[in-house]
């Protein structure tokens, strides 16, 4: 892969990537979530619990950070424990 692409491979194109024999999605993993997209929620989510923070409104605090704290869903959690329990397996 070209060193412009090395840090962003899924940036290439197509030619690009079938010249370095490393095809996104086949040979190299798609990104798991949009990069932007997720660095704009987290910030916004870490602005608004430091903002708790410093309110001083101890009281409630700490149910509004447990309210901005990602939801782990049941589906969630099983794919997880299948991941673990296939990576355990393939060792």
């Amino acid at each position: 892969m070209p060193k412009e692409y090395i840090y962003e491979p899924w940036t290439a194109p197509l030619s690009i990537q079938r010249q370095a024999n490393c095809i996104i999605g086949r040979d190299y993993p798609k990104p798991v979530v949009p990069h932007d997209l997720a660095s704009k929620e987290c910030k916004r989510q870490i602005g608004a619990a430091y903002a708790l923070n410093l309110s001083g409104e101890t009281a409630d605090a700490e149910e509004k950070l447990n309210s901005l704290r990602r939801k782990l869903e049941e589906d969630d959690y099983d794919g997880i424990q299948n991941m673990k329990q296939k990576k355990r397996m393939s060792k």
